[in-house]
């Protein structure tokens, strides 16, 4: 299937601290990709994390797992796209929980350059974590 890609990424090591807790991540990822439509979908699962500082009070590195999911669609002059991400993080068994929506427009120029409009929303369902938004222009040069 012209457009279709597989990705297997897996690390391991010591988080970098003088504890030096256990690091361990996997990831999958799948996606499309034809001239009108990008699609993508990546899930990971690990513990700790390489600065060393994801662990419990003991210092045992703490497990997480989520994943994200991304679509592009371009419109038929292809100078334009909509564009729209998700993301969700669970760790530490479930006790931490975020979850990220981004969405925009893009206008493609000359090349592979682009100007970007987007809105980006952060919340934590299973934490007193406030919500925020953000606004976003981007400049994108490809050379």
């Amino acid at each position: 299937l012209p457009g279709l890609q597989l990705h297997y990424n897996g690390a391991r090591g010591k988080g970098n601290t003088a504890a030096a807790p256990e690091w361990i991540l996997n990831s999958g990822m799948i996606s499309y990709e034809v001239m009108q439509l990008v699609l993508t979908a990546q899930l990971f699962a690990g513990v700790g994390n390489s600065y060393g500082h994801y662990v419990d009070e003991t210092n045992r590195a703490k497990s997480h797992h989520g994943y994200s999911i991304f679509a592009e669609c371009k419109t038929l002059s292809r100078q334009f796209s909509l564009f729209g991400r998700y993301d969700y993080w669970n760790g530490n068994a479930g006790e931490e929980e975020t979850h990220r929506t981004i969405a925009g427009i893009a206008y493609h120029f000359t090349g592979q350059n682009k100007l970007l409009f987007d809105y980006d929303v952060l919340w934590n369902e299973k934490a007193d974590m406030t919500t925020t938004g953000a606004f976003e222009v981007a400049f994108e040069v490809r050379f």
